[in-house]
């Protein structure tokens, strides 16, 4: 039998004696200490070995790490349960009291995490199926700024609800006769010398669907309801809002809901419409609650202010200019009802540009009502046309559409000129 060295013994000794910031020291407490099973012997290994080829179980010859590793095979360490899993094979052969401590507080933060883990999951699961409910509602209104303002939640879910309600109801009112249908009108407080009114009462508008119609009294409501909130003393204290209303931004619901929001996380100063990208942009020096001040464009699908490039920003023409006192949601409804007539023409093109062309021509035809004291609708059919030759193809290899409004008349030339060499494509 080999015998210690008298060096050795006195290492063993002295163990309890050593500096713990020795080596020895730190190397020995480096290592676990597992229960005692299994045999490290050679023989009884190779032994075991011709035992397991012969299908004999052999695993109780296994040591304590061996056993782990078995365990542990296979797991995949990148998840959380993988983690787990490895931990408890551990645990069920480490005896250090100091190491299985570690090992628990390590298993205590996995749990932690997991639980981490499943909520948030939960939490992504609910957002998709509110998401999906707030896309099918959107869904719903034909009218593009309602349908954003749903999606970019400026709008809840309850109040669109609302809405839609108010939607079916009035299509299925314009399924009535003529005389119900003014009757319905005059209830909802439409004015007799409304379009619509007059174009019901008098025949002119009778090719105009049922869905039609009742986006027209939407239109024609939010405009007097555009006018009541304008003038209401909490517009003072939210000039942000008030202007995005005025400016055709946002419509009555969404601004009802940041007028409940008494302190606006951002504010914004030098506002105007300019020409940013080819097309008419709100811009401003936007000032957010927290951080530096920007020049940004108002989003309109988003609607939300985004960061821009000042160069990018160019001076709109005197022609490209709106008067939005003129152009409510009660014009601009009427140009697009005239504008669908067109067919293709206009419902071919996409949403932003059928925005320039619905504005222009709302526009353009309370100019032609103004200067040559014709209807409304004689004004709207006449714009409708002149407006959408605008409309060109542009030379860019995909072959999207561009839109640049015809040039204003100036003094010299006639409106019915205009007219005439804009349908013309002149």
């Amino acid at each position: 039998m080999a015998k210690l060295s008298e060096s050795t013994l006195q290492s063993i000794r002295n163990f309890g004696r050593q500096d713990p910031a020795a080596p020895a020291r730190r190397l020995a407490q480096a290592a676990p200490q597992y229960q005692q099973m299994g045999t490290t012997d050679p023989l009884a290994r190779r032994v075991g070995s011709l035992f397991s080829n012969l299908g004999v179980d052999t695993s109780y010859m296994q040591t304590a790490p061996e056993r782990i590793a078995a365990e542990t095979q296979g797991l995949d360490l990148s998840t959380i349960e993988g983690q787990q899993k490895a931990l408890q094979a551990e645990l069920q052969y480490v005896q250090d009291p100091q190491a299985r401590r570690a090992l628990g507080l390590r298993m205590m933060e996995l749990n932690k995490l997991k639980v981490q883990q499943e909520e948030l999951a939960v939490k992504k699961a609910q957002q998709a199926v509110q998401q999906d409910v707030i896309t099918r509602v959107a869904n719903q209104f034909e009218d593009p700024l309602m349908a954003d303002s749903v999606r970019a939640g400026l709008v809840p879910i309850p109040t669109a609800m609302v809405k839609l309600t108010e939607k079916r109801k009035n299509e299925q009112a314009m399924e009535g006769t003529k005389q119900q249908q003014l009757t319905y009108l005059t209830g909802l407080g439409v004015s007799s010398d409304s379009w619509l009114y007059k174009g019901i009462s008098d025949g002119s508008l009778s090719d105009l669907s049922v869905t039609e119609r009742g986006q027209a009294i939407s239109s024609i409501l939010e405009a007097e309801e555009i006018e009541g909130l304008l003038e209401l003393p909490q517009m003072s204290e939210r000039p942000d809002v008030k202007e995005l209303l005025e400016n055709g931004l946002i419509n009555v619901s969404a601004a009802k809901e940041m007028l409940r929001d008494k302190e606006p996380d951002l504010s914004y100063s030098n506002s105007k419409w300019m020409l940013v990208d080819g097309k008419r942009t709100y811009v401003a020096d936007v000032t957010p609650s927290s951080g530096e001040e920007y020049f940004g464009r108002y989003n309109e699908t988003s609607q939300q202010w985004e960061k821009i490039d000042p160069s990018k920003a160019k001076k709109l023409s005197e022609s490209e200019q709106i008067n939005y006192n003129k152009v409510g949601p009660s014009e601009r409804k009427l140009a697009d009802l005239y504008l669908q007539r067109l067919g293709d023409k206009f419902t071919g093109i996409p949403y932003d540009i059928q925005r320039e062309v619905i504005l222009d021509t709302a526009n353009l035809a309370s100019q032609l009502m103004s200067e040559r004291n014709i209807s409304q609708e004689q004004a709207m059919e006449e714009a409708s046309k002149a407006i959408i030759g605008g409309v060109k193809d542009s030379d860019s290899w995909f072959g999207s559409l561009t839109y640049e409004r015809p040039a204003k008349p100036s003094v010299r030339r006639e409106v019915d000129d205009y007219i005439n060499a804009a349908t013309k494509g002149q």
